[in-house]
């Protein structure tokens, strides 16, 4: 009766751990099919993120396309149709300035036109870099210099009863030695890449006399 009951725990026993195995077995199951899942929605994310990126690009191609078409169509005339700068000058009104409410002046306030082919003051983006030189020095006579990128120099811009022009100031790092101070522009124009150079002679007052 013993030895009956001993096989029928030893029975037992190994049932219970067939059983726990094959509980642990549906569980590890079970975290592998939540993972396959979540790889899976990822793949479907990835795959739709895809698919989206395809389509824009897709329309961009018929986009250029069109644009492509639309430009041979107008034919290579075009270009001279366009609002083109062919110069930029300094205007006549440029000249010294006060800056600190005090007899003399510390800066160059300086009207820069930009000229299109048909002789027109137009606002064109770009960079301009303007230099002021004390041409009467012995030795360095660069006083002044500053650059100005195309959103920067669009702030500038003014136009009204007196004209058009970028206006813009420029101050000098010593006073000048004369009555007069060159200032000298580049300009580089953003649609065709071109520069443009333009230099005049400008007069200052000063509050005390330099020498």
């Amino acid at each position: 009766m013993l030895r009956h009951g001993r096989r029928y725990l030893i029975s037992h026993s190994g049932c219970a751990t067939t059983f726990l195995g094959a509980v642990l077995f549906i569980a590890g199951c079970a975290d592998s099919t939540i993972e396959l899942r979540k790889e899976l929605l990822e793949s479907q994310d990835n795959l739709q993120t895809c698919q989206e990126q395809l389509v824009d690009l897709n329309n961009r191609l018929v986009e250029n396309q069109q644009r492509i078409e639309a430009l041979t169509n107008l034919g290579p005339e075009r270009i001279e149709h366009l609002y083109l700068v062919q110069r930029v000058q300094i205007g006549r009104r440029s000249g010294g300035i006060s800056t600190d409410d005090l007899p003399g002046d510390e800066a160059i306030r300086i009207y820069i036109e930009p000229i299109d082919q048909f002789g027109h003051v137009i606002k064109s983006p770009g960079r301009l870099t303007v230099r002021l030189f004390d041409l009467l020095a012995p030795e360095n006579t660069l006083i002044g210099a500053t650059t100005y990128n195309a959103p920067q120099l669009g702030d500038l811009w003014v136009a009204g009863f007196t004209g058009q022009y970028y206006v813009l100031s420029c101050p000098w790092t010593r006073p000048p030695s004369g009555q007069e101070v060159t200032v000298q522009i580049q300009f580089t124009e953003y649609l065709t890449g071109k520069t443009f150079t333009d230099q005049r002679v400008v007069p200052i007052r000063h509050g005390v006399d330099p020498s």
